[in-house]
């Protein structure tokens, strides 16, 4: 079982990509369900040129049956132990993966997470333990009340967190996730909460919010300067 890098989405118009966006997927989809919010999430050129990378979770089964699911973790048992490995695992891919960016001349804090559900716990474990500074995290639809933060790097003690929720959502309720973000603000996390009349998934405002915070976040980070020898 081993996550993989399948979607890579490059700028338009042949652009040198300057900043990069990690989506990670929830439990039992895939990174290619986000492609269709890509065009909403792009900023214009002078904002940077955005390469948008959807990497795919390891499949493993749910239950007993043995019926395979994408997931990055396992779920808790019934005892309600968690895959700490699991966590571990995908959190370290993850950050393999903002390392290759990096090395591809991309500015770390021009390298943001986005995740869903089970990928947002690892989006924000990835960014809030990477040792140099990012751009931020957008969360969606999650329950971060377990977050550990005691190995929050000092590069990201203040990186922004977008905290996005239903108020109809199903899965996990609102004030789970209210409850989680409340926590991470008393722990001295930089974190916006932000609910929506929706249930577990995407809306259209969300989603032009999640535009916005982009664009907020990328002016303050500097466009790298490209010379000709």
């Amino acid at each position: 079982m081993t996550h993989t890098l399948n979607t890579i989405i490059e700028p338009d118009r042949d652009q040198l990509a300057n900043t990069s966006i990690i989506v990670l997927h929830g439990s039992g989809g895939q990174g290619d369900d986000f492609r269709p919010l890509i065009p909403l999430l792009q900023l214009p050129a002078t904002q940077g040129a955005m390469r948008f990378l959807l990497p795919d979770a390891a499949r493993r089964p749910t239950d007993d049956s043995g019926i395979e699911r994408s997931g990055w973790y396992d779920r808790p048992d019934d005892s309600g132990q968690r895959d700490d490995i699991g966590l571990a695992i995908a959190t370290a891919w993850v950050q393999v993966l903002i390392e290759s960016e990096i090395e591809r001349d991309v500015d770390s804090r021009r390298i943001f997470l986005v995740g869903f559900q089970q990928g947002a716990e690892i989006a924000c474990r990835a960014a809030l333990t990477f040792g140099s500074r990012l751009g931020g995290v957008v969360a969606m639809s999650t329950d971060l009340s377990q977050l550990a933060t005691d190995d929050v790097t000092e590069a990201n003690r203040d990186l922004p967190l977008l905290i996005q929720h239903g108020f109809r959502d199903d899965v996990i309720a609102e004030h789970r996730a209210r409850s989680g973000a409340d926590r991470l603000k008393q722990q001295g996390l930089t974190v916006e909460y932000l609910p929506y009349d929706m249930p577990h998934g995407f809306c259209t405002t969300q989603i032009h919010d999640v535009r916005r915070w982009l664009g907020t976040r990328l002016k303050a980070a500097p466009l790298p300067v490209w010379r000709c020898f």
